[in-house]
Parts: C-alpha cells; structure tokens; sequence
C-alpha cells in the first residue's frame, strides 16, 4: 500500500486497442487509486475510450471540449501574429504592416483548411498548432493525422541533423 505523496500519470488510456486488456489495466488504475493514501492520479482518454471502461474511483472528471470555431480562428490569428514578428524581416517593418502579413497568412491558411482532409483535425489544439508549425514552415496541409505525424517528424528529424551538423 503506497502512503507517500505521488502523483501517477497515465497517457492514452483510449489507445489501449485491445478492449479486453484496456478493462484489465482500469482494474489495476482503480486498485491503485483505492489503495494508494495520499497519491494522486490523473488519467487522459478521449471520451470512447473512457466510456467504454470508466474508473470508478475517479473523483473528477473534466472533458475537454474541441475548440470552437471562434477559438480556431483566434488560435490562427494570434499564433500568426506571434510567428510574424519573430521572423527576419520583422525589423524592417512597422506594426501595422506586420499585423497585414499575419492576417493575410490566416486568411490563406484557413482558406485552404476549409473543405479539406484537415478541417476535421483542427478542433484539437495540439493538432492545430502541428498544422500552423507545418504551414509556417511551408511544408503544405496534411491529408491525414498520420501525415501530419509525419511532417512533422520529418522537419523535427531535419532540424535536429542539421543542429547536430553545425555542432560538430
């Protein structure tokens, strides 16, 4: 019986594909939670994953809802915004001609989400921020989540060699 003051992270639980070893590891988490004084937990699904298993010695739940369109747009704008004046040119530019370019890449970027393979992705946060790295970086929209994972495994392993290269 753990009695100190630990906090136990679980990731994922929904990726867990088999149904029948996802309810045997709830199982354990809830012994854990049942028998760990002082300990706390904080477990992450998606809802399907969760409904199907639920814990019962949860205390609290909080479901994260997809972002709003509104919030889609603000996570655009305002990571462009960010992204324009951190770039070379910056310096050479005033605010008002700035805030023009960042508008402009938003429009452009949600134009071309809009009736694509990734305007289903962009209600998760995490997902969206991949999406504006990716267009920033002008390596285009995904066609998929695995393509996306891809991209951005590819421009992170290139940006790393290329670090390591300079380093050497």
């Amino acid at each position: 019986r753990l009695q100190g003051k630990l906090l136990f992270m679980f990731d994922g639980l929904d990726e867990i594909a088999d149904s029948s070893h996802r309810k045997a590891i709830v199982e354990w988490i809830d012994q854990q939670i049942k028998n760990s004084f002082q300990c706390q937990f904080i477990i992450s699904s998606r809802p399907k994953g969760y409904e199907d298993n639920p814990l019962r010695q949860l205390s609290i739940r909080i479901v994260l809802e997809p972002l709003s369109s509104k919030q889609q747009y603000e996570l655009i704008d305002n990571w462009n915004w960010m992204h324009i004046q951190t770039e070379p040119q910056a310096d050479k530019q005033n605010q008002e001609e700035l805030r023009q370019i960042a508008v402009t890449r938003s429009e452009t970027l949600i134009k071309q989400i809009r009736g694509s393979e990734a305007e289903e992705m962009i209600g998760s946060p995490m997902l969206l921020t991949m999406i504006l790295i990716m267009f920033n970086r002008k390596q285009g929209l995904p066609d998929s989540r695995v393509q996306l994972y891809k991209m951005c495994a590819k421009y992170h392993l290139r940006a790393w060699s290329t670090r390591e290269s300079r380093s050497a």
